[in-house]
């Protein structure tokens, strides 16, 4: 099995050509990036007859995170059995001769190895000629006849799709993603297409799904980069990258070229006859026929698809100059597509997606992975601004650590920082009750995704300064009982780019140290549960969870992972009483921290609501997370009083988790 460059010897090529390869000589060619393509020069011994003088070799990426997706998402698998299963019923095609396919099932290593056409490549970025261009939409024409004619998905269903497009959510991030990048060089105007695109894409795609357009075999991102233009003696025109192959409206074809292989002034002037070419070059062979106006029908309704590989592409791909250069030619000059064919008048209107709720099974302990930093976190906290105080809980189980975490604190501006904190509590079983070395804390759903009492009585710490907590000092000692009874007051939230939900809650209890007590009636308060591998000390982030006088809740995340290319993470809700929740498809949070590690203020913007929240705590709880291997994450959480652009106030805790 080929699984690198060095692997394609002369013995392995001798086997798969049949022909006696003394020498072969390698040199890498293309641009793709999922994929490594090599020429293969061919030297012969005198055992056989000559071979062909050269061949192409398809391999995968020898970058990891390049090769992790393309072996996950089944582009290697769709265009390995492309070649096996298609490429030899499209004989006279303009695809390659394939002398060799293989694949490892286990690794996702494979090899196609395919006759080298020797073709020019073409460029994108530069854009396609008039000649070029003819010759690309009369072979593209050519070809879907032959798949009409020959293929048949009853006997290839791999061919189908059997994932939606694309998750909305999972588009939405790469579009998050694609903004932040490349945000000082989008134009206003595409900036606001792609956004309508992307806010009815469900309801784009819903629409392709249900056309009665022709579907066939769709090659899927044809352009001048997958296109060798062929010399005398050869094909004229080689097409490869048969990786997002599926079958589906073959008019997606023409349009994703006409949008993105020709530059917008060169499409308006020769766009309608390249559109014919295509047209004739279908209807010699199709077995049905389509008609000049079902092309430009699925020409206009497909404008949309060069932005939505734009967008992914960029996302997932390891980032280059180059690339960039080609994903916002692609991007521009799909824009401009959808403006010229009037797209957007065709594009379904957004159809609202109701929010993910848990189920009641979901407050139970969930079946643990073997990741080392797996977790099961339940958070609980309330404010109750009359009396500044508030008070935050968390049971953080880590099953495959030493210890799991419990931390039950209390804090004002007029009262020490008081409670519990252990980083190696015993493991609960599902009961979820801690029985620590001088405390026993419970959790209890006591009616499932409405009710929950927690309790902890025991021995805790008071630090009269909370940064001594930040910076590792000891706090004195202190008898510590909590019980507090959580009532659902609001719609529970789930996330969906997470294993986690929120709800807010009306919260009503006690909690004592010594002899000091506070009683909560009915104050607002929020709980969280999350499952899954947690590493603490790869983000930043800002988490809030808000409660205002006029009923509105709020939960609002703004998170960045440390290092990368990789864009800000903003979720969350607002949701007002008596309406509908709202979504979030972005959150921005800046901090103001003071010098011994506590929160000063926050500013939180949010969309699609045009709301600003000005947050300045008051009570304050941190912690110091410290990784087994010497990583170390300040964790700041405070109860806070929030005001916001539109006049009105709140309460509620946020939480900054910040690595050193």
């Amino acid at each position: 099995m080929v699984a690198a460059l060095f692997e394609l010897s002369s013995q392995w090529l001798s086997k798969a050509l049949g022909f006696d390869v003394v020498i072969a000589k390698s040199t890498r060619i293309g641009t793709g990036q999922i994929g490594e393509v090599y020429r293969v020069e061919l030297e012969y011994g005198t055992k056989t007859r000559a071979g062909p003088a050269s061949v192409v070799a398809k391999m995968a990426s020898l970058d990891a995170d390049c090769k992790s997706f393309g072996v996950n998402s089944g582009l290697y698998e769709r265009e390995v059995r492309f070649y096996k299963e298609i490429a030899p019923l499209l004989t006279t095609g303009p695809i390659a001769t394939v002398y060799r396919v293989d694949r490892d099932e286990v690794s996702g290593e494979f090899v196609i190895l395919m006759s080298d056409n020797a073709g020019r490549v073409g460029c994108d970025i530069s854009g396609a000629t008039l000649e070029e261009a003819r010759l690309a939409m009369s072979e593209l024409g050519r070809l879907h006849g032959l798949i009409l004619n020959h293929v048949s998905l009853k006997k290839h269903g791999w061919m189908k799709r059997t994932k939606a497009w694309s998750a909305a959510e999972q588009m939405l991030e790469y579009w998050d993603r694609f903004k932040e990048r490349y945000g000082d060089r989008m134009r206003p105007e595409h900036r606001d297409i792609c956004q309508k695109f992307i806010d009815s894409f469900d309801a784009y795609h819903a629409a392709l799904d249900a056309t009665s357009a022709p579907t066939g075999l769709v090659h899927g991102d044809y352009r001048l980069d997958n296109i060798l233009f062929g010399h005398s003696g050869g094909l004229p025109l080689t097409l490869v990258d048969w990786q997002t192959c599926y079958w589906g409206p073959i008019l997606h074809d023409p349009s994703y070229f006409l949008g993105l292989a020709i530059t917008p002034e060169f499409r308006r002037e020769h766009g309608e006859e390249l559109l014919k070419i295509y047209h004739e070059a279908l209807s010699v062979s199709s077995p049905f026929p389509i008609s000049i106006h079902e092309c430009k029908a699925g020409v206009q309704m497909h404008s949309f698809t060069g932005m939505r590989q734009a967008i992914t592409a960029a996302s997932l791909v390891e980032r280059t100059t180059r690339g960039d250069d080609l994903f916002l030619t692609m991007f521009e000059r799909s824009c401009e597509h959808v403006a010229d064919t009037k797209a957007l008048e065709v594009l379904p209107p957004p159809v609202p997606v109701p929010h993910l709720e848990p189920e009641a099974l979901d407050e139970k302990m969930h079946p643990f992975s073997d990741h080392p930093l797996h977790n099961e976190s339940w958070y609980f906290d309330v404010v109750d601004a009359e009396q500044e105080v508030g008070v935050w809980v968390r049971l953080g189980v880590i099953p495959n650590q030493s210890g799991s975490w419990y931390h039950a604190l209390i804090c004002g501006p007029k009262i020490p920082t008081v409670g519990v904190i252990d980083f190696e509590a015993p493991h609960p079983g599902e009961d979820l009750i801690v029985h620590g070395a001088e405390y026993t804390a419970t959790h209890k759903a006591e009616v499932p995704l409405k009710e929950y009492r927690i309790t902890v009585k025991g021995k805790g710490v008071a630090f009269d300064e909370p940064a001594t907590i930040l910076q590792g000092g000891s706090g004195r000692p202190v008898d510590v009982q909590m019980d507090l009874l959580f009532e659902t007051d609001g719609h529970p939230y789930k996330w969906r780019r997470a294993t986690r939900y929120e709800i807010p809650c009306k919260v009503t209890g006690t909690f004592s140290w010594d002899d000091h007590t506070f009683t909560f009636t009915k104050a607002r308060g929020q709980r969280d549960h999350s499952w899954g591998p947690r590493d603490w000390w790869s983000a930043d982030w800002v988490w809030t969870a808000f409660h205002f006088d006029d009923g509105t809740h709020s939960h609002l995340v703004h998170a960045k992972a440390r290092g990368g290319d990789y864009p800000h993470l903003g979720v969350g809700y607002v949701q007002r009483e008596g309406e509908p929740l709202i979504e979030m498809t972005d959150v921005k949070a800046a901090a103001e921290m003071a010098a011994n590690g506590l929160g000063i203020s926050t500013t939180i913007t949010m969309a699609p609501l045009p709301l600003t929240f000005y947050v300045k705590p008051t009570g304050h709880a941190p912690l110091c997370l410290m990784a087994k291997d010497g990583r170390v994450a300040k964790f700041p959480r405070s109860w806070a009083t929030i005001t916001t652009n539109d006049g009105r106030k709140g309460v509620g805790w946020l939480e900054w988790n910040i690595n050193e």
